[in-house]
């Protein structure tokens, strides 16, 4: 039996990881602390997606590498945030 919901895109399935650390973390240091904790490519590639809204071949074409490397590092960036996300509310809760 089909669903009645609209189809969701790629991007729509995987978790909005900065979207979820806006609600859960309700302040812009700390969040700009995990960011910063980050190696200087994962930061790259998370900015231009989720706060600049680049599409992935924009990425690639803009800081010249192959789109598969781009996923490769957007993949590992969310996991390096979301480990230290929870991390860092690991400290916070005791």
């Amino acid at each position: 039996m089909r669903s009645n919901r609209p189809h969701e895109t790629l991007s729509e399935k995987n978790e909005p990881i900065l979207t979820q650390a806006y609600d859960e973390i309700d302040n812009q240091q700390q969040i700009n602390y995990l960011l910063d904790s980050l190696s200087v490519n994962h930061r790259t590639v998370l900015a231009l997606h989720y706060l600049q809204g680049l599409e992935l071949t924009e990425i690639s074409t803009l800081i010249g590498i192959p789109n598969g490397t781009v996923k490769s590092r957007l993949f590992h960036a969310k996991e390096a945030f979301r480990k230290a996300m929870f991390t860092s509310e690991e400290l916070c809760n005791g």
